[in-house]
């Protein structure tokens, strides 16, 4: 399906919201042989996007081993949650995505006395769409940190009020780098599970890559810290 897209006017919409919020699509349907208009909102293609990035995850896990939906759960919670957070719902619902694009198959897994278990499997299909994802051209900057939208603003409070919130994203910041480490164990675990270990090597950049940004976020706090208390 071919699709072009045209930025909308810059004027109001009827329910009061700027029409550049919305933009329309136009797209053809290579079935129908028709053109179809339809509209998109900002926070929409955001959420596409994270999905994508989502699918891509999922298809690389198992890229690795076959997985139950649990499983890739645990991977995400265990190994993966210091650059990308997915809850359970979000899991399953693109491993259905992925099942209808035959990007993954199915098998139902008998067990005694407990429900069946649902054992998923990357199909060729799968693995040409996981590396042309990866051959994607440029690896993609996002400079948003909704942190410093309200930073930006924090002139509206009092300094008191300012420090504690500083004071409080440092905390976070050191609980989250604690529990970074039991990644390097868990590291370990998974590599099993891959027969050439040069591949865990970039399982072990992306680890140093959260802890230098939690090192750099804690700084960065207390360093505003320090600037409001003088």
């Amino acid at each position: 399906m071919e699709r072009v897209q045209r930025n909308a006017a810059r004027e109001p919409c009827d329910n009061g919201k700027a029409a550049l919020d919305y933009i329309p699509q136009v797209e053809y349907n290579e079935r129908t042989k028709r053109w179809k208009k339809g509209t998109e909102s900002r926070i929409q293609r955001a959420k596409r996007r994270t999905n994508r990035v989502l699918k891509h995850g999922i298809l690389g896990l198992l890229n690795y081993c076959d997985m139950t939906g649990y499983e890739i759960m645990e991977a995400f919670r265990d190994s993966l949650k210091f650059f990308w957070n997915a809850q359970t719902s979000q899991i399953y619902r693109e491993l259905q995505g992925l099942e209808k694009k035959r990007w993954v198959s199915k098998t139902v897994v008998s067990q005694q006395k407990r429900p069946d278990k649902h054992v998923y499997s990357i199909t060729e299909a799968g693995k040409e769409e996981l590396i042309r994802w990866l051959a994607e051209e440029g690896p993609g900057l996002d400079v948003r940190a909704p942190i410093l939208m309200k930073v930006f603003f924090l002139g509206e409070r009092s300094r008191e009020e300012n420090i504690r919130f500083f004071q409080q994203y440092r905390d976070q910041c050191e609980k989250f780098m604690e529990s970074m480490e039991a990644v390097p164990g868990y590291i370990s675990e998974y590599s099993s599970y891959v027969e050439d270990k040069e591949k865990t090597i970039y399982w072990q950049m992306t680890m140093d890559y959260g802890r230098r940004k939690m090192q750099m976020c804690m700084d960065w706090a207390q360093d505003c810290i320090r600037k409001l208390e003088e």
